[in-house]
Formats: C-alpha cells, sequence, structure tokens
C-alpha cells in the first residue's frame, strides 16, 4: 500500500500522475469521492464531495461495489475489476484497477483506468500464429448482426455451446453460422480457411473481437466483479 504524508501531498502526486483526458478518481471508503480527473467528471458525472453510490449509474450495482471493496478492504490487496456501467441509457464496460493508499491516518481507494482488459494467453500469443494466406478478391461480403455477434464471441475463445447459450440458439444453428456463413464469406474475400480455429485467428486478426456488437450489450446487465488481484 502507497503511502502520503497528507492530503497536499497527495493532491500535487495525482496531479503529476494523470492527465485531464485520463478516467481516474479517488473515494474514502464510505464511497465519498476526495479527488478526480477532469475526463472522470465528464464521463461518469462524479466530483468530489459527491458519494459515487448516489450517481444513478452506480446506485444500480451499489451492493456489487460494496462486495468488492469490502473483498480488498479485508485482504488488503489491489485487483483488475469490470464494471458494466448504464450510462446515458446504454451499457458501459470499465475496466479498473483498484488500489488501497494511505492519505494520513485514513485508507482511500485510488481507481483508474485499465488501459485494457484481461488478455488470453492465445490472444497474447495471437502473432505467433502461421499467417493465413490472403489471396485476390474482387468480392464484397456483408455480415448479418447474428454473424458479428458469433464472429466476436469467436475471436473472444468462447466455444460452440457457449455462443449457443448467450445468443439463446442451437449448436447446430452456431455450426451453421459459422461454417456456412462466416467461413464461406471469408473464402470470398481471398482467405483460405476452412475449420473454426483457422477462422476464429483471421477474425480476431482483423478486428471482429475488439467492439463487442450492440445486441451483445443489449444482453449485458450493469455489474462490478474482480477479475483477478494485483
Amino acid at each position: 500500500m502507497r503511502n502520503f504524508e497528507h492530503e497536499l501531498a497527495f493532491a500535487v502526486w495525482f496531479s503529476n500522475r494523470y492527465f485531464d483526458d485520463e478516467v481516474a478518481y479517488v473515494k474514502t471508503l464510505s464511497h465519498e469521492i476526495a479527488f478526480a480527473t477532469l475526463h472522470t467528471k465528464e464521463t461518469l458525472g462524479i466530483k468530489p464531495k459527491m458519494n459515487l453510490l448516489d450517481n444513478k449509474s452506480f446506485t444500480i450495482i451499489r451492493d456489487q461495489i460494496m462486495q468488492v471493496d469490502e473483498i480488498l478492504v479485508k485482504n488488503m490487496s489491489d485487483a483488475l475489476v469490470v464494471e458494466s456501467l448504464l450510462i446515458n441509457g446504454s451499457i458501459q464496460i470499465f475496466y479498473w484497477t483498484k488500489k488501497l493508499i494511505k492519505i494520513g491516518c485514513e485508507i482511500y481507494m485510488l481507481v483508474e483506468q485499465a488501459i485494457t482488459g484481461e488478455l488470453s494467453a492465445k490472444k497474447l500469443l495471437g502473432n505467433h500464429f502461421k499467417p493465413i494466406p490472403r489471396y485476390y478478391s474482387r468480392h464484397q461480403v456483408r455480415f448479418s448482426n447474428q454473424e458479428q455477434c458469433v464472429m466476436y464471441l469467436l475471436a473472444n475463445d468462447f466455444s460452440i455451446e457457449e455462443i449457443a447459450s448467450l445468443l439463446f440458439i442451437t449448436a447446430g444453428t452456431v455450426r451453421t453460422h459459422v461454417y456456412s456463413k462466416i467461413i464461406r464469406k471469408l473464402n470470398m474475400l481471398g482467405y483460405e480457411i476452412s475449420n473454426k480455429e483457422e477462422a476464429s485467428q483471421l477474425i480476431e486478426l482483423l478486428g471482429y473481437g475488439r467492439n463487442m456488437p450492440d445486441k451483445l450489450l443489449k444482453s449485458i446487465r450493469p455489474s462490478s466483479y474482480i477479475v483477478r488481484n494485483l
């Protein structure tokens, strides 16, 4: 746990540590905001001296936030936390690092937006995969909303059965999407692939695993949970 002698010392550190366009804030253990960057105020609508849990985006998941914080304080540990927040009528997903700090004699929680979420080993090793050749093609294809959902989930290591469960369709329907539609369309674009593993790799490299499709976002409920301890 990092210690600061007094509030002024921390204020100087906080000002030097974060740019105004970064999202970071500090709260007491009773969830009162002590410090926040300008972008945090604009993005989340929170500012010093207000209680985080009074903000409607956080009120919805107050019990989960309190549970996560209690675990961190009890174990005196830091963690990577993911929160799905309802902001202006739509779900937005944030990855936070939550760290305990001490200012004077009081313990606070420093919350900063993580640069990236939890990466799987497959993603970290993505550049080591055998390149998939692409041949010249004049074809233009369009992927349906359902196909984009399947592609996003494939790129993020979901199994056929998990995809079926999330999309409320059968595993057979997922396989039809993968083999009869997605792979066929990727072949039309000039990529020579023939199985799900190659398709998953290519879909990830093409960027279809980065932004969650709206259809999937709408199915996510506001939540807060620990991904892993730091």
